[in-house]
């Protein structure tokens, strides 16, 4: 079998586990999972396949810490002060939907980003940004805090040699009770993000727009992978479009996500 065959069966999931010890690979198990996930997204580039513009549901995996990162560049206080988020006089309202729990927990123990205080010096705690798809408080050092009119919430972050500023410590998007092939097989077409590119996000009016690669979906299962695409849509309307959260979240960065599947985006792309 070529390299290019066994790439696309592996997506696919048709490679057996006899396929897979001739790759010299590990048994696939649950504590190899990651093994065999990084393996796949490295096929990608031996059976590389390009799509159409279209428009479709989308699971991101690997990519869905970003969609995390990118909540709190829009709800910390320096930008609501600066007025620089679209988030701006949006608190106490639904702001993504009501799958989405964000939470940032610094005292959670041994995780990579916990601490027991923070770049001003006060005692960190847990802060619940995004509850059940409402906006429930941004994050805030001293300064921007006094800026607002508000108490810390313990968030300050400090380098080297510049002044403190809001930051975050373990920021995680909840998981929910979905497991990762449940939600794959319930997505009739779509595309499998594993991962994007650059920076496409204006903060002031929530456009999103990256590169991105990963699989395409068909009747609930991987198929072959894609590359050089772009996927857009308005922030805003991600958070609002995501209709399921799966249960395999894993806290090995300090800013984590389960897989999320997105109801529809924009894709670009070309076919070759």
């Amino acid at each position: 079998m070529s390299a290019r065959a066994q790439a696309a069966a592996f997506v696919a999931g048709a490679v057996t586990a006899t396929a897979v010890g001739a790759l010299a690979l590990p048994p696939r198990s649950a504590d190899r999972y990651r093994t065999l996930d990084t393996f796949a997204q490295t096929l990608a580039y031996v059976a590389n396949n390009y799509v159409d513009q279209t428009d479709e549901r989308r699971l991101l995996h690997g990519a869905a810490r970003g969609l995390v990162g990118t909540v709190f560049s829009v709800a910390n206080g320096s930008a609501f002060w600066r007025k620089s988020s679209y988030l701006v006089g949006r608190e106490g309202t639904a702001i993504a939907s009501p799958m989405v729990t964000i939470v940032d927990d610094p005292l959670l123990p041994r995780a990579p980003g916990s601490r027991p205080f923070d770049g001003d010096g006060l005692p960190t705690r847990r802060n619940v940004l995004v509850d059940q798809g409402v906006l429930r408080t941004v994050l805030c050092d001293v300064y921007s805090a006094r800026k607002l009119g508000r108490p810390s919430t313990g968030s300050a972050g400090r380098g080297i040699g510049g002044n403190p500023g809001p930051t975050t410590s373990n920021l995680v998007l909840q998981a929910g009770t979905m497991s990762r092939d449940e939600l794959l097989r319930s997505t009739g077409r779509g595309l499998y993000v594993t991962s994007m590119m650059g920076f496409g996000f204006n903060a002031v009016t929530g456009d999103f727009s990256r590169g991105a690669q990963g699989f395409w979906i068909e009747n609930g299962e991987l198929t072959f992978p894609v590359s050089e695409i772009t996927i857009s849509a308005n922030f805003d309307d991600i958070l609002r479009r995501i209709d399921g959260v799966a249960d395999d979240l894993v806290l090995r960065t300090s800013t984590a996500s389960p897989t999320l599947r997105v109801s529809h985006m924009m894709v670009a792309g070309s076919s070759k």
